[in-house]
């Protein structure tokens, strides 16, 4: 059992007012569809780009705005499947996503950079006003030569990087 893209519609007889109503390109009814779908087997919801963005075995526990929706075998679920965005279904089944390392490498660059701007700041004003301790001079070298390394670092070889550790208290 599939259905392909599903959208809101309004149906010629309602059953209330306050009951949103979806149906798929071909015009089956959302509602009306789930008992065609076997209790047995893992209903998944996808986007356009075939990302399963959720999944149950209950379909009325799904709400496929703008997916499609496909049932596979529980034999054929992978281990480790979630619906976290890394899994897709290739029509037939539930594959890997494709991962983007170098995308991936380049937004934790970005997020470890913004972190030690973080921690770099308040410790530059106490060492500039000159009420910075041992402790934080030593914890203001350690963050700026992260920061260093982490600039240094080439986002092109991902997912194989050497990532600096993050400093922790030098104390």
């Amino acid at each position: 059992m599939q259905l392909k893209q599903l959208s809101f519609y309004e149906p010629e007889v309602k059953e209330a007012e306050n009951i949103l109503y979806l149906k798929d390109e071909d015009g089956n009814d959302w509602y009306a569809s789930q008992e065609k779908f076997s209790a047995a087997k893992l209903k998944i919801a996808f986007t356009d780009d075939g990302i399963i963005r959720t999944a149950d075995y209950d379909a009325s526990a799904l709400w496929p705005v703008n997916m499609a929706v496909a049932e596979v075998t529980t034999k054929s679920v992978p281990e480790g499947f979630n619906i976290d965005g890394g899994w897709m279904f290739d029509g037939k089944k539930i594959i890997p996503a494709p991962v983007d390392h170098i995308a991936r490498a380049e937004a934790n660059k970005q997020s470890l950079l913004q972190l030690a701007a973080q921690s770099i700041a308040p410790l530059q004003d106490a060492v500039e006003l000159e009420l910075a301790s041992e402790e934080e001079i030593a914890l203001l070298t350690a963050w700026k030569k992260y920061r260093v390394m982490l600039n240094r670092l080439d986002t092109s070889v991902a997912p194989d990087i050497n990532w600096p550790e993050v400093p922790s208290d030098v104390a």
